[in-house]
């Protein structure tokens, strides 16, 4: 099994918008593509929150290839959408992990 984690500081302005953005119209056009399993959001904790909270949106999908799918004809659109949506105000930066055990 593949995640797909971004991790996010948002902007103490816009924290609380962000979130409800986040869980009622970025995720469910996300998992509309049918090419993830599920997801979970989490904060991290023990972090310096002065700018803002940061978040991560991790995907989970059932191997690479969905992964690779999702990169080639979606990945593009959706960080479009968010940058449109938030610009400077919310910094994400991705990585990719596999389940091990």
């Amino acid at each position: 099994m593949i995640i797909y984690n971004t991790t996010t500081l948002v902007s103490w302005s816009i924290h609380e918008d962000w979130q409800d953005w986040i869980m009622n119209e970025f995720l469910p056009k996300v998992m509309a593509t049918e090419l993830f399993m599920r997801f979970q959001v989490v904060r991290l904790l023990e972090v310096n929150e002065e700018e803002g909270p940061t978040y991560a949106v991790q995907l989970y999908a059932e191997g690479k290839e969905k992964f690779e799918t999702y990169r080639e004809k979606h990945l593009r659109h959706f960080q479009q959408m968010e940058k449109e949506a938030w610009g400077d105000y919310a910094t994400s930066f991705a990585s990719l992990m596999k389940i091990v055990n």
